[in-house]
């Protein structure tokens, strides 16, 4: 969907800019994709080192903080570790709210979903039926829902699992074609004469207790 809406891509670099210079328009949806490289910095190495972040993490503090001001909403879909600095932390939101500024940060959709994680406002996951509430920063309190005094942040766990509309009518219609001989098939039958689609018997890995001939190496790791 998002493909679908004119867009205007910012770098990291020059979002501060163009905030000051206020040249909005209301007609477009702005992006700003971070890369490593603008949400990490060491702090005695000058110049940001991919492989040696990557091996280093814990040298490393998260400077996305200076980011935040600026965005309306914040989609976090990151790999993230224990090991890694944070990025939206309670102690800089409760600095922001403190100031008495109105907050531009409305919405963090938080795909990756780590309790407490690189977003610390994540204090809980949420279900699909119930699926954002608001962290407070002055208060520290969570309201279910889209009113508070706060973020609204989205934290279904099994996001990244569940399928649109789209995609599963898509995948059901390719599938239907196989339904018929799947249920009908005699699976008492040796894998040699047991009678189903190719593509599903190229997939099955044991049968009657045994492994089937394609995945008869995985012997070895049973053992």
């Amino acid at each position: 969907l998002y493909d679908l809406l004119p867009t205007v891509e910012i770098k990291a670099s020059e979002l501060e800019d163009f905030i000051k210079k206020g040249n909005f328009s209301n007609k477009v949806v702005y992006k700003v994709e971070f890369k490593e490289v603008d949400m990490y910095q060491h702090p005695t190495v000058k110049d940001f080192s991919f492989d040696h972040f990557v091996k280093n993490p814990q040298e490393y503090e998260s400077i996305f903080y200076k980011y935040l001001k600026n965005l309306s909403m914040l989609v976090n879909g990151i790999y993230w570790e224990t090991k890694f600095p944070k990025h939206v932390t309670k102690k800089y939101m409760k600095e922001l709210y403190e100031s008495g500024k109105q907050q531009k940060l409305k919405v963090i959709a938080d795909i990756t979903c780590d309790i407490e994680g690189s977003v610390e406002l994540t204090v809980k996951s949420t279900k699909t039926s119930n699926p954002t509430f608001v962290y407070e920063p002055l208060t520290n309190e969570v309201r279910d829902g889209i009113e508070g005094n706060g973020p609204v942040i989205l934290a279904v766990d099994k996001l990244p699992a569940e399928l649109p509309r789209e995609s599963s009518q898509f995948f059901g219609d390719l599938l239907l074609p196989f339904i018929k001989p799947l249920a009908l098939a005699d699976y008492s039958k040796s894998f040699e004469e047991l009678d189903i689609p190719s593509e599903f018997k190229k997939a099955v890995i044991a049968h009657k207790g045994k492994l089937t001939p394609d995945f008869t190496y995985l012997n070895k790791y049973l053992k």
